[in-house]
């Protein structure tokens, strides 16, 4: 699709990019809302935000090609995620598994992020034409890496099964003068 071409000639694609790179900006009130309700904002959850939007005008003002990748890749995984949210903003019961589903979604989406970067790389050193520079190159890696890396702690830290409480552990009979010592009753 923008493989091989400049979004700017497709008219259409690059006003749908550019409408993503403004949504990027509104995506900062669920962080309001969290501050709002005082409950703890995460790092994650302000990295992402604020890594994201730059990276997004970045890349959109530079037209690079794989950009439309990234794009479609985040709204598809942020309209399921804002669906979950909104399904609990409006106190609708919503089992634990979508939760941790989206989290592996968005971890799946680093990872295509990651080998989209390379696969355009290759593409490049074989020849094909696909505007993507080395600055967007190292930005997204970069970003993707991190994020990579920080939804896969968060995944672990949240879904992790808890460990059991360890019982007491039960003591053996005392011995008294190499006897076993028993109560009387």
């Amino acid at each position: 699709m923008y493989l091989g071409r400049r979004q700017e000639e497709d008219p259409i694609g690059c006003y749908w990019v550019w409408l993503f790179t403004l949504s990027k900006i509104l995506e900062f009130g669920d962080t309001y809302f969290i501050l709002l309700r005082k409950q703890k904002l995460i790092f994650l959850h302000w990295y992402h935000h604020a890594t994201v939007l730059l990276f997004t005008w970045f890349n959109t003002s530079r037209s690079e090609t794989p950009g439309v990748w990234f794009c479609a890749m985040n709204a598809a995984v942020h309209t399921i995620m804002y669906t979950y949210y909104a399904l609990r903003a409006l106190k609708l019961p919503v089992p634990r598994g979508i939760m941790m589903s989206i989290t592996i979604t968005q971890i799946l989406q680093m990872v295509l992020g990651l080998t989209l970067c390379f696969l355009v790389v290759v593409r490049q050193w074989l020849g094909h034409p696909c505007t993507f520079s080395r600055a967007v190159f190292r930005a997204a890696l970069l970003m993707y890496l991190s994020y990579f890396l920080l939804f896969l702690q968060f995944f672990l830290r949240t879904y992790k099964p808890k460990p059991k409480p360890v019982e007491a552990e039960k003591k053996p009979p005392e011995k008294v003068n190499g006897l076993w010592k028993h109560k009387t009753t």
